[in-house]
């Protein structure tokens, strides 16, 4: 395997890791009584990845073995008192010195006696008896790092666009003073623009943790497969690339499970699968395609288990619960794979298509923005809260017969929205515009189909972001 060119990169694998360390050190100095184990272990998976991608084995290492005691804290299972804050705080201390050592052009010694300590630590202290697993298991979690010390700027500017457009509704404001924010919301725009741009992050940076999945399930199932990858400097949001990450395992799994045969079944293919992954830019979208030479999609099985012989079949492989296996495995057989991986590229912004040819094997395709993008919202106001809607090309009517109150609520008003695909919603009252940024929502709340996110209101609280096209619910469902 060829080396990293660390020189290449160096200098902004040096900036990113200080940070992570910063973050680390303000947590565990803010509050050293019961620090947040999330906010270290951001930190710490930022470092991992970082590292791993960059092949700077003591800084990677080390790190996970940091992740580990933030994920016994996160479960209650190790006491966080003062040997355990003292322990961190010496580890924290040896990478920021290694990360002194890579902005030198030294490489970093190893840290087996620390991390010992951390080990012998953890099983003294942990109440559940816990042990470090192998960097290859595949219970592993690796999840993408996302601080990048650009998020406060973000969203004050989404902040600054959304008071632009409240000024916009005060009714004195004259033609020159209009021309003035719109101005304002013009560089806010580029302003946006090119933060986002800096917060960008290598999409080869879920390269590493993909290739130890993958050795994992093959062991596993006992097949044997290669994953070859293009595009690995292509940039892109860590807020899309993170939950992107989970989306490619989750294929990748499918991949393995259902595609790849065993050495013996491949016939002149070679024993040796092949899976690829080509990531690549095209304008202000992402494109990542994921093939295999597998099998391909088994047509006349997903036909058998929904009992529906002419059915398509990708629309049955996108089918929630429909599988062709008997009985569950470790990896796959339960039928929410695809479909998942469906509903989060929508919830990205993206799209997500699958060809497949028999013996072939399975090529799946996803396209998403390169990074989180401003949103144009509706703020509404129905049966007492205040939520937005996207707009998509919605706009307030005039009061619409028929129309259907918003989300079944108890709605007393006539101000109604109007969808694009002619249907209307109702509502009490409709408050404005706003352009900003969404979140992704929150578990639980991820599992209600009609909500897109969240974000933060003119007035500084939460709001809920709904899909006017799904908020159409019926009476009896209320």
């Amino acid at each position: 395997m060829a080396e990293v060119d660390r020189t290449r990169y160096r200098s902004l694998f040096v900036a990113e890791a200080q940070r992570a360390i910063a973050s680390a050190e303000r947590e565990l100095a803010a509050a050293s009584a019961r620090p947040d184990p999330r906010t270290l272990l951001r930190s710490f998976h930022m470092l991992k990845g970082m590292s791993a991608t960059m092949e700077i084995g003591p800084i990677a290492s080390l790190a996970h073995a940091l992740e580990d005691v933030c994920e016994a804290m996160g479960r209650g299972s190790l006491e966080v008192d003062e040997p355990t804050s003292v322990l961190l705080t010496s580890a924290i201390a040896r990478l920021r010195h290694h990360v002194r050592d890579v902005a030198e052009g030294r490489e970093p010694s190893a840290d087996d006696e620390l991390e010992q300590r951390i080990r012998a630590h953890l099983s003294a202290r942990s109440h559940t008896g816990f042990r470090l697993l192998p960097e290859d298991d595949p219970t592993l979690s690796d999840m993408l790092p996302v601080a990048t010390g650009t998020e406060d700027a973000v969203a004050a500017l989404a902040e600054m666009l959304a008071a632009c457009q409240k000024l916009r509704e005060i009714s004195s404001v004259d033609a020159a003073t209009s021309l003035q924010i719109t101005r304002i919301e013009e560089a806010s725009r580029r302003m946006y623009t090119r933060l986002a741009e800096l917060r960008e992050v290598p999409f080869g940076t879920v390269i590493p943790p993909m290739r130890r999945r993958l050795r994992a399930m093959c062991k596993m199932l006992g097949r044997e497969a290669r994953l070859e990858v293009c595009g690995e400097d292509v940039r892109v949001d860590p807020e899309v690339l993170g939950p992107l990450q989970a989306a490619l395992v989750q294929l990748l799994n499918n991949a393995v499970a259902h595609g790849i045969e065993a050495p013996a079944d491949r016939g002149g293919k070679g024993p040796v699968g092949r899976i690829s992954v080509v990531a690549e830019r095209v304008g202000r979208r992402l494109l990542v395609s994921l093939e295999d030479d597998g099998r391909g999609l088994d047509v006349a099985g997903l036909r058998r288990a929904a009992g529906e012989p002419e059915a398509d079949p990708v629309e049955l492989a996108l089918r929630p619960g429909l599988t062709t296996l008997a009985e569950p495995g470790p990896i796959a057989g339960r039928g929410y794979g695809l479909p998942a991986v469906s509903h989060l590229v929508a919830r990205l912004g993206g799209r997500f298509s699958l060809l497949s040819s028999r013996s072939r094997g399975t090529r799946l395709i996803v396209e998403v923005p390169l990074h989180a993008e401003l949103v144009r919202l509706l703020l509404v106001r129905a049966a007492g809260h205040t939520f937005a809607l996207v707009a998509n090309g919605a706009v307030s009517a005039s009061d619409t017969p028929g129309a259907a109150p918003l989300l079944a609520l108890a709605v007393q008003g006539v101000a109604t929205i109007r969808l694009t695909d002619g249907t209307a919603l109702r509502v009490d009252q409709v408050l404005g515009a706003v352009e900003t940024l969404v979140s992704p929502p929150p578990w639980p709340l991820d599992a209600m189909p009609h909500l897109v996110g969240t974000t933060i209101a003119p007035e500084g609280h939460i709001l809920l972001v709904i899909d006017p096209s799904s908020a159409l619910i019926p009476q009896e469902m209320s």
